[in-house]
């Protein structure tokens, strides 16, 4: 099972075919139920001091079913986000490709075949994590959209996995699709919206179930600059308002220097988190905010710390994760 509020690569690959094959999608709500949330026994006042994710020594190791080797894609990672009410917070994360940052968002989201770890112990609010649930929704980089749905059938889609009733959930879907800037495209397809656009109907549908953890593998990768430049200040009014706990995987620096209030820095395979650098959080719009000399400068301490890692696979073996901070209070 997966839950939809964000879909996941399988659906992706299931759902998003050329048109000759959408018309054997046309119900896809008949094959996904969402996951019960589990019942917590805690007090309002215990149940909010929990850390909305801590991971605890988590290891996978995959098998390659044509020489029989293993590959160890993540190794002992350890890493605590506190909740804070009102607040949310924004990690981003760096490092080389193939280090393992998508396989740990996929273990977040309990998405399979990454999930379940193969040593150490995911656990969400208090709960190991068992499998996908409404509590996290995720973005993809590639479009991920319903080609048979409308835009407002998309947005709508976690809602109605949900049972919300059909009034609600077109007036909700209706609000976010306004609040990602594509009111007049309700009835609009996928295909008939540009690459950007079609990443807004993402976001909108995984935002629309109001996740406590929303997961975004490089969302805006395939984006031009000034688009990207546009995502990200949609990204940080929307995050704002909804006050949940983002983790953003990307290879685009000044993407992460921008974004995060702390920066994730993960060494080459074995994948391990080596070094946490915390930020303010941005004060202008990116556009402008990432031209400055000061931003400037940040971005090119992080370039070198993520050269240096990939380079000499600093953190490949057991160490202690580095934390530093920029404490000034803004990136200009």
């Amino acid at each position: 099972m997966r839950w939809l509020g964000g879909l996941s690569d399988h659906v992706r690959r299931v759902f998003v075919q050329d048109s000759a094959e959408e018309k054997e999608h046309e119900h896809p709500e008949q094959y996904h139920k969402p996951t019960p949330k589990p019942k917590n026994q805690l007090t309002p006042e215990a149940y909010a001091a929990l850390p909305v994710v801590d991971c605890k020594g988590v290891t996978k190791i995959f098998r390659d079913p044509r020489t029989g080797q293993d590959m160890t894609a993540l190794q002992d990672i350890n890493f605590t986000i506190e909740d804070a009410p009102k607040v949310g917070e924004l990690i981003t994360m760096l490092g080389p490709s193939g280090c393992g940052k998508s396989t740990l968002l996929n273990i977040i989201a309990g998405l399979e075949p990454h999930f379940p770890p193969t040593r150490g112990e995911m656990i969400v609010k208090g709960e190991p994590v068992t499998g996908p649930g409404p509590d996290r929704g995720m973005v993809f980089q590639s479009y991920s959209s319903f080609p048979c749905y409308t835009i407002l059938e998309n947005v709508a889609f976690g809602l109605k996995l949900q049972g919300v009733p059909e009034k609600e959930r077109e007036d909700i879907a209706a609000a976010w699709i306004k609040k990602v800037k594509l009111g007049g495209f309700e009835k609009a397809y996928p295909k008939e919206l540009s690459g950007g656009m079609r990443q807004r109907v993402a976001l909108a549908r995984t935002l629309a179930v109001k996740p406590r953890i929303i997961l975004m593998d490089e969302p805006f990768g395939a984006l031009d600059r000034i688009t990207r430049w546009e995502m990200q200040d949609l990204l940080i009014e929307l995050w704002s308002e909804m006050e949940a706990t983002v983790f953003l995987v990307t290879h685009d620096i000044p993407e992460a220097v921008f974004l995060g209030d702390r920066v994730f820095i993960f060494s080459p395979r074995p994948g391990r988190l080596v070094e946490i650098v915390k930020l303010p959080r941005p004060t202008e719009k990116a556009a402008q905010m990432q031209r400055t000399a000061k931003f400037a400068d940040i971005v090119n301490e992080i370039s070198r710390k993520v050269e240096a890692v990939d380079s000499c696979g600093i953190g490949s073996s057991a160490g202690t994760v580095r934390t530093n901070s920029h404490t000034d209070g803004s990136h200009a």
